[in-house]
């Protein structure tokens, strides 16, 4: 249950040898930071079904921030 959760910061920092994160279902509408959330992460692919466009757009943000360009979004 993910509904009080605030600081998503550094929460994949350094993952090796994650490729998929299945976030579908994750109720971040208290989240207010993200920040480093991927940075040095190996993802390729993060699904996202049943996520608010707003969520979607944020994670899609910290991709960017983190150099991860190739990773897939699935939210269907």
């Amino acid at each position: 249950n993910t509904s009080l959760v605030t600081d998503m910061s550094g929460m994949f920092l350094n993952s090796d040898g994650i490729s998929v994160i299945n976030m579908s279902g994750w109720d971040t509408s208290k989240v207010t930071s993200y920040v480093n959330m991927f940075s040095g992460c190996e993802v390729k692919e993060i699904i996202m079904k049943g996520c608010t466009s707003n969520t979607i757009s944020f994670i899609s943000s910290r991709l960017s921030d983190a150099s991860l360009s190739n990773v897939t979004i699935t939210t269907s």
